[in-house]
């Protein structure tokens, strides 16, 4: 069964590959088009040729962080879902954000693809 907000076009940014290709797989069985990053700014030098996406899903485990890096993504106004752990849960840079969601590890895969139709499904 398709849920709403189908075909939306959702990015998954984590460095790790099996982790981000079990969540892009899961969407793509949920009836979503997902894309996977390894880092943020492989996603956001991807947004002049591919387009913005409806929702991220940034893994922050292993991520380099430069501040400014997700800039592009607020000002487009593009929902966010943050997965963190406690120590940065915390953090000022990742607080500093407007995320729809910030899911606080552990988490599963069923458990973030339900957040990626909860946040659609709310705006």
């Amino acid at each position: 069964m398709q849920e709403m907000g189908a075909q939306s076009i959702i990015w998954i940014v984590d460095c790790e590959h099996w982790p981000r290709a079990v969540i892009r797989a899961e969407l793509i069985e949920r009836g979503y088009d997902a894309i996977g990053f390894e880092t943020i700014q492989d996603a956001v030098a991807s947004l002049p040729r591919k387009g913005a996406p409806q929702l991220v899903v940034l893994e922050f485990r292993g991520q380099p962080w430069y501040g400014a890096d997700l800039e592009p993504f607020v000002g487009l106004k593009i929902p966010m879902i943050a997965l963190v752990s406690s120590l940065e849960s915390n953090e000022q840079a990742i607080a500093a954000y407007p995320w729809a969601l910030v899911l606080r590890r552990p988490v599963s895969v069923g458990q973030i693809c339900d957040a990626v139709g909860k946040v659609l499904n709310a705006g």
